[in-house]
């Protein structure tokens, strides 16, 4: 009770003291209904959020970029006691973008917005509203802490809940376009996939043997094998489809990538990615991913290493991967590409995202060319040549935003 109510409690108890002193009845009356009032007003605030049950819901854990969501709000008033002004207060993400405007408080020079609404509940009382929101950026959008508050009767009283909601999260995809819409051509990135039969095999990995045949090469002869079963004997060695699809994403902006322009750049190298892995996973490909860029709620320092693998989420954790990644780096994409040199098969198609490459990167790339089937996606314009390095180079001028397609340059 603040001490303006009590001072006038105090003064109406006085006066109704002097009243009854000079036999004013209907003065100590009107003072006993006004004292009654604030006790029952206080009483009834002081249990406003007894028995009272708030959920927040967002409709969707991950989401692409563009897709509306549903934010959720679920109070039960399960007492007989009525609320009648009920205030919602709510933080959520500065780039969660309500179509019912009104509900939301921008802060200035916060990176959140205040959702704010009204709710007036009768006795057992339980109301439901759903509040469309699109979200306007890739990343990870956090909603709360959220706070309720509570007027009584006659605004005397203020209740206020701190611990209202538990945190919730949604992870937004980065834009995804068609190879079409990228202008790139879908064989001339993953090349042709064979409708059947076995492209490369790895001579360091026996399955077992089988009967030489005339075609089978020298080297292949296990002869072992064969003085233990009186005939030639070839090892089978383990078939590698070319199903395999390994991204390479460099962090495009190693020094200034506080900049917009360099954030820009960022942000189209992500899209080139996330695109990537759209389109080979829906051809049944596997995809592995790698770089160098930090992630949001990942406490690894040594970049992102995510292997091919034909797991039925593997599209949402390559993508929800691509959606965490900040803007900086940790590390040089050249030690991760050595790390892995050993692990992808010989012959396998790699794709490199990158700026203009470095020398230690150039060097890196040599030698990729010699091992693999190299393809570098490069943003911005070429300033040296990659020798025998098929390049593909996308303008990086244009805001992320403002494109539906990624133009070669």
């Amino acid at each position: 009770m603040s001490p303006g109510i009590k001072v006038f409690l105090t003064l109406t108890v006085i006066t109704a003291l002097y009243a009854g002193s000079q036999g004013q009845g209907l003065a100590v009356f009107a003072s006993m209904l006004i004292i009654t009032a604030v006790v029952l007003a206080y009483l009834w605030n002081q249990y406003a959020f007894s028995r009272l049950t708030v959920e927040r819901r967002i409709s969707r854990r991950r989401v692409e970029l563009g897709q509306e969501v549903q934010y959720e709000l679920d109070i039960t008033n399960d007492k007989v006691l009525p609320l009648l002004w009920l205030r919602i207060q709510d933080r959520v993400p500065d780039h969660a973008q309500f179509v019912r405007a009104k509900v939301i408080r921008k802060v200035l020079g916060s990176p959140f917005f205040l959702f704010n609404d009204v709710f007036s509940l009768r006795w057992y009382q339980r109301a439901t509203r759903r509040y469309a929101f699109i979200p306007t950026h890739r990343g990870y959008y956090e909603f709360g802490p959220a706070t309720m508050y509570h007027a009584g009767a006659f605004g005397l009283f203020e209740n206020t809940s701190q611990e209202l909601l538990d945190s919730a999260d949604l992870i937004v995809y980065p834009k995804i376009l068609s190879l079409r819409d990228m202008g790139l051509d879908y064989q001339q990135l993953f090349g042709r996939r064979p409708r059947e039969g076995w492209i490369h095999t790895d001579p360091l990995n026996i399955m077992g043997v089988r009967p030489y045949q005339t075609s089978d090469s020298m080297k292949a002869i296990n002869w072992k094998a064969s003085a233990r079963h009186q005939q030639l004997e070839s090892n089978v060695e383990k078939p590698s489809l070319d199903d395999e699809i390994h991204i390479f994403l460099q962090a495009v902006a190693p020094g200034a990538w506080w900049e917009l322009a360099e954030q820009n750049a960022v942000e189209i190298s992500l899209i080139a990615a996330a695109s990537l892995v759209d389109a080979a996973g829906r051809q049944g490909r596997r995809v592995g991913l790698y770089s160098n860029l930090a992630q949001k709620k990942s406490g690894s320092v040594q970049g992102t290493v995510l292997r091919p693998g034909a797991l039925k989420d593997q599209r949402t954790r390559l993508l929800t991967a691509l959606a965490l990644m900040q803007s900086y780096s940790i590390g040089k994409l050249e030690a991760i590409m050595q790390r892995q040199k050993q692990a992808i098969p010989a012959g396998s198609r790699v794709l490199l995202i990158c700026s203009e490459p470095s020398d230690t990167l150039r060097r890196s790339l040599m030698d990729y060319q010699r091992r693999y089937q190299l393809t570098v996606i490069q943003l911005g314009p070429k300033e040296r040549d990659l020798p025998g390095v098929h390049r593909i180079v996308l303008d990086r001028e244009v805001p992320w935003h403002e494109r539906t397609s990624l133009e070669t340059a």
